[in-house]
């Protein structure tokens, strides 16, 4: 990412006669911003200015939104490409897609200005800031804040920034969102800031903004009125009705300052689903006003509704999050030796294997290789301990195999990236090791038994793949990123990943699924032996390479379970727009950079994807979904297989790591047959279908086939905040202990309601980890993490009286209450 380098040049700044400051000069300054028209805060706007010529590569940089305590960062924008324009004084404008709808003329912006992919939340209007930054926070450019927010982030780099970045006192009002005027830097270009209170005001009259084109865009009052779906851009509206007239359900302002239009039929229909939109297939002679109730929506041919396919008015599977450990940093995978010992393995970031043993987290670390890692970033890194499998004979041979991040030097053939805040330099080691005594009871590996099986160079931090797993075939697999940055490095000036980037060269074992076998005679210079039908033996590539083209293979996994085909599932993380779910055949170019997911990728303009580009041999995903929809990073998983929760068998379980860098991750599934094979859904969390609320690293499975969530609150590998979860389908077919005793069984009992004598009748479903769990319960303040249940109700609320329960004995899942009555 050497464009990274063009963000900042030395300069000295003269605050006074005589104190001399050094500072750093930045290329984009903050001009303005608005936070909302009249109360309509998803119309937002940021305008940035060029300082001087050529001054237009300001990628990959992002900006964030920070609430009034410095906390909880929102991504507003993340610039994946430079702009055109390298004239001094140019702008850029960055604007949210509702933001045209209240400004004449109608906004256009710019082909390569960004839209905001985030909206400030309305929580951060009255205090708050926004930091300008390199894309993983590293670096912070400059911070405009307002309200009276205090700041607790990093403060590297300049505090100046000649035109803002000061870190001081912040504009004492809110950032505008009930008027038309916008928040205004005052001073002329070139003059030093001191604080942003004494540098910003609010504009006199109506906000202009100004994009790269050129273009100036008054923000109007009164531009729009509640409604949905009439064409904002084309202003195509038939009732010829004024904009103040547009004010009920089915009505909306057309965008063409004069009428307002009935809206298109679906999108004022009635709560439904699945009903055919484009073509208005509806069978029923029933008028709009008909269409009510589930497994009916208005059709959208104008007159007539449908009864739905049932099977599209299914609701959510319901799944429960069963706490397995706490108190790790950051657990990335959870896996078992297959030696019937019962034990979970959890690979945590920063370098430890920890052990859960009888449902206890055993304090003795399994192995560190914490001393052998580059110590990990603060604000987030993909590097550190990354995967471990153990070999399919474990119990007898005591070997497994881990995959980590190794300090390096610069190489000739992959030089260190020294330009970014993280350079990230270093190697890719898959490393053997082994357990001396018996492997089905030893609980310490043997340290000093490495075996360094394969080093792969790096240039970058990010995009490294990290999971290893044997095959059915008895063989290791190893999934390699593409070594970083953006673009595959194709956007660099010089590039940095070679001509066709590392994801399209077969010469490279960067951007690949590797396959090895670690039984057979290693081959002539190697630790390990080529398999004879890998693909490329033989011929030009690299003879280690399975299957190629992709970006950051962070998870995989094999459905080799009872009634698996022995499919390998992948997640390929995008970069800008779209997430994808690969099945991965031998020999397959998935192709990365010349497609992100099934769409063609352009590295100078990488959020458009171009109309046409070669896709010959390249391989399609099963399944995609865009960041805007989905989040922002694919966590592949597995097919579940296992006999606890019978509503999920045969059904791919993954998710997404955030939505904004936050505690935002999310729990997906398909089917992987059926007609709805490959459709994304998202499970719905007991016992209230609350959001995850936590920050998704990766997933696990055990020797029986359950499945494993590994989260954290923190976005970093650093605090004590993750944790391990199983997940469980609710309901399920009822099942038994061996000795009888029901699983997932519910009990009953009184517990105080408040007042002289008051009891509320409770069930509580109890959910068995491992074997048995003692009936024995409390409400006692231990952390919230034990449930999932939701806060106790308040008293003057109607809904069912809920308590936090959790489990005293050594029971570690969660308990579900319900009221049954006083």
């Amino acid at each position: 990412m050497s464009t990274r380098a063009a963000l900042c040049i030395s300069a000295v700044v003269l605050f006074g006669s005589a104190t001399t400051t050094q500072a750093t000069f930045h290329f984009m300054k903050i001009e303005q911003v608005i936070g909302g028209v009249n109360g309509d805060t998803t119309a937002q706007a940021i305008q940035l200015q060029m300082r001087s010529g050529f001054q237009n590569f300001i990628a990959p940089s992002r900006i964030r939104a920070w609430d009034a305590a410095g906390m909880n960062p929102i991504v507003i924008v993340d610039f994946g490409s430079t702009v055109p324009n390298g004239t001094a004084g140019s702008r850029v404008l960055i604007a949210s897609a509702n933001f045209a709808n209240h400004t004449s003329p109608p906004l256009t912006v710019h082909a390569t200005e960004p839209t905001m992919t985030n909206l400030i939340p309305a929580s951060y209007l009255a205090a708050g800031s926004l930091t300008f930054e390199t894309d993983s926070g590293g670096i912070i450019y400059w911070r405009l804040s307002w309200g009276g927010a205090s700041y607790t982030g990093s403060t590297t780099g300049s505090i100046t920034n000649d035109d803002d970045g000061d870190f001081g006192p912040p504009f004492a009002g809110p950032l505008p969102s009930s008027t038309t005027q916008a928040l205004l830097f005052k001073n002329a270009a070139g003059v030093g800031s001191t604080t942003n209170a004494a540098d910003y005001a609010l504009t006199a009259g109506a906000a202009i903004f100004t994009n790269n084109a050129g273009d100036a865009f008054t923000v109007q009052e009164g531009a729009e009125t509640t409604g949905a779906c009439c064409d904002d851009l084309t202003g195509i509206c038939t009732d010829s009705r004024t904009s103040d007239a547009c004010t009920g359900d089915g009505f909306r302002y057309g965008g063409d300052d004069s009428t307002c239009a009935t809206i298109d039929p679906p999108c004022a229909g009635p709560a439904g689903a699945c009903c055919d939109e484009n073509t208005g297939d509806c069978t029923e002679g029933e008028t709009q006003a008909d269409c009510e109730g589930a497994g009916a929506r208005y059709g959208g041919d104008g007159s007539t509704c449908a009864t739905i396919d049932p099977s599209c008015e299914a609701p959510p599977l319901e799944i429960g999050l069963e706490l397995v450990a706490e108190g790790l940093v950051s657990p990335l995978s959870v896996t078992h030796a297959g030696d019937g010992s019962g034990r979970l393995f959890i690979v945590d970031q920063v370098g430890l294997i920890r052990v859960v043993e009888n449902g206890v987290l055993l304090a003795t670390p399994f192995l560190d290789v914490s001393a052998k890692m580059p110590v990990l970033g603060e604000v987030f890194d993909e590097r550190g301990l990354l995967g471990m499998t153990f070999h399919p004979d474990y119990a007898s041979n005591g070997r497994f195999f881990i995959r980590y991040s190794a300090p390096r030097s610069s190489t000739g053939s992959e030089p260190c990236d020294v330009t970014t805040f993280n350079p990230g330099c270093h190697a890719a080691i898959v490393a053997e090791y082994h357990v001396a005594g018996d492997p089905t009871t030893n609980n310490v590996a043997d340290a000093t038994s490495e075996i360094i099986l394969l080093t792969v160079a790096e240039p970058q931090f990010n995009h490294n793949g990290g999971d290893l797993a044997f095959g059915p075939d008895g063989l290791l697999y190893v999934a390699l990123g593409d070594g970083g940055g953006a673009n595959d490095g194709l956007a660099d000036i010089p590039v940095t990943h070679g001509e066709f980037g590392n994801g399209q060269n077969i010469e490279t074992l960067l951007g690949a699924m590797l396959r090895i076998d670690v039984d057979g005679t290693p081959d002539m210079g190697l630790a390990y032996k080529i398999p004879l039908d890998n693909p490329f033996v033989g011929m030009t590539g690299a003879d280690e390479i399975y299957a190629y083209g992709f970006r950051n293979p962070y998870r995989f996994s094999f459905d080799d379970g009872p009634g698996g085909d022995g499919s390998i599932y992948l997640g390929d993380v995008g970069q800008d727009v779209f997430e994808e779910v690969d099945i991965v055949d031998q020999g397959g170019n998935y192709g990365w950079v010349l497609r992100e997911g099934a769409h063609c990728f352009d590295p100078f303009n990488p959020k458009t994807p171009p109309v046409e580009c070669e896709t010959a041999g390249l391989i399609d995903p099963v399944s995609e979904y865009t960041q805007a929809e989905g989040g922002l990073s694919v966590i592949g998983g597995f097919v579940y297989r296992g006999a606890e929760s019978t509503r999920l068998v045969g059904k791919y379980i993954f998710g997404d790591f955030s939505a904004d860098f936050g505690p935002t991750g999310r729990i997906y599934y398909f089917d992987t047959t059926g007609p709805e094979a490959f459709v994304r859904k998202e499970f719905a969390i007991a016992p209230d279908d609350a959001p995850l609320g936590l920050v998704l690293k990766g997933f696990g499975e055990d020797a029986d086939g359950e499945v494993y969530a590994c989260t954290s609150l923190d976005l970093p590998p650093s605090g004590s905040s993750g944790a391990v979860y199983r997940i469980v389908g609710i309901p399920d077919t009822p099942q038994t202990e061996p000795d009888g005793v029901p699983k997932n069984r519910f009990i009953s009992f009184a517990l105080p309601a408040g007042g002289a004598g008051a009891e509320t009748a409770i069930e509580v479903q109890l959910l068995t980890l491992n074997r048995r769990c003692s009936q024995a319960f409390s409400t006692s303040s231990s952390p919230a993490r034990k449930t999932r249940s939701a806060p106790a109700a308040s008293a003057t609320s109607r809904s069912p009286r809920k308590k936090a329960l959790f489990v005293t004995s050594t029971c570690t899942r969660f308990v579900t209450a319900r009221s049954t009555g006083a």
